[in-house]
């Protein structure tokens, strides 16, 4: 990671970056256009290119290297802090073999990418606070999870229930409390009410009568108390 006081300085960091990655190599070499991409980076607030030196045909049996290029930028008040990394990596093996190639994308609407790449540590951490915040939203309706519930995605149904999935369990949420899915009951498809149903819940056929009822609610809990 670094910054720069203007676009000579720029490309020279990059030609020496890729200077050191591609010494001695003679083949699959990035095709640079060192111009259009300082042009970019010097013009825009945010962005990120990337690239490679192209893949080798399937019918290649020996290891083949090409040179791997990813570039970063975001801006930080008057400064654009870059990150770069090229090396030579493996050569993906494709049909007919492929040329190299080299994109750029520059512009506001890629702010959150070019800081995803710039700052990875920082944006996990703010990623993982909205979706902690969009967990809790979902469910602020219905009564507290369990404890050792770890939930990692919450999948609204009709009716104000949910599904949500964890490390190792799924579970049911409803007003009257929440539900685990055993194994056998559930997969990535069903839906909650689904789920409730398959479970041996009083659930209505007809979707457009899937609203939570007294009967629920006393079927739910007595599951909860664990007294059926």
């Amino acid at each position: 990671m670094f910054t720069f006081e203007n676009k000579e300085e720029l490309q020279e960091k990059i030609t020496a970056a890729v200077e050191v990655a591609e010494k001695r190599a003679q083949s699959r070499l990035l095709p640079l256009d060192l111009e259009k991409l300082t042009d970019a980076v010097v013009s825009t607030p945010y962005g990120y290119a990337e690239g490679d030196g192209g893949g080798v045909a399937k019918s290649y049996r020996y290891r083949a290297e090409t040179t791997c290029f990813n570039l970063a930028w975001y801006t930080q008040g008057s400064k654009k802090v870059v990150a770069l990394s090229v090396y030579r990596g493996d050569a993906e093996k494709v049909a007919y073999g492929s040329s190299g190639y080299l994109t750029i994308h520059a512009g506001p609407e890629h702010k959150w990418e070019g800081f995803r790449r710039v700052f990875p540590d920082r944006a996990r951490k703010i990623a993982n606070w909205l979706k902690a915040r969009k967990i809790r939203q979902a469910i602020q309706h219905l009564p507290k999870p369990p404890a050792n519930l770890k939930i990692q995605e919450v999948l609204p149904d009709v009716g104000g229930i949910v599904r949500t999935t964890g490390s190792w369990t799924d579970y049911v949420g409803t007003p009257a409390g929440w539900i685990r899915v055993p194994s056998e009951k559930g997969n990535g498809k069903r839906t909650a009410w689904t789920l409730l149903a398959r479970m041996g819940f009083p659930v209505p056929r007809r979707k457009a009568d899937r609203v939570w009822s007294e009967e629920l609610t006393a079927a739910v809990t007595l599951h909860v108390l664990g007294e059926v």
